[in-house]
């Protein structure tokens, strides 16, 4: 998973998925235009990102607030795995529970976007959730919904 800096990132990332290289290539047209080869040059290296990864940065980005709890819930699970064996269970499900609402909401964003969501797709956008947010590196990257 890349992680991108940069508003004019971010609303790449926001575009539907087909968008992204016409939308890429055109801002890294202007950015060589404007005589800023290094950001063109930058911006040519962002990749579109598959499926699993748009349909979770677009998830992220509706629901920020779920996606924070799941954020809180990974931290609970690991502190609890010093303590008891019934707060590990109990934090273990309250991590699930999040997840399981967040690929709900990944569901429904492929749906909208008319993209068949299959129960190996859907796992795989469980594990990048999961992923992302037991990685530090990749952890802001979900936050602001702009995973590669």
């Amino acid at each position: 998973m890349a992680v991108v800096p940069g508003a004019e990132a971010q609303r790449l990332y926001a575009l539907p998925r087909e968008a992204f290289v016409e939308a890429r290539n055109a801002l890294a047209a202007r950015l060589q235009k404007a005589g800023q080869r290094a950001a063109a040059a930058e911006v040519r290296r962002l990749r579109k990102p598959d499926v699993v990864a748009w349909a979770v940065n677009q998830t992220a980005r509706e629901d920020r607030a779920a996606v924070a709890r799941l954020l809180d819930a990974v931290d609970d699970l690991k502190r609890a795995h010093a303590r008891s064996a019934d707060d590990l269970a109990e934090r273990r499900e309250q991590q699930q529970s999040v997840l399981r609402g967040l690929v709900g909401r990944a569901e429904a964003v492929m749906r909208r976007a008319g993209i068949r969501a299959t129960a190996t797709t859907l796992s795989r956008v469980s594990a990048t959730l999961l992923g992302a947010a037991a990685d530090p590196a990749a952890r802001a990257a979900l936050e602001r919904g702009m995973l590669a």
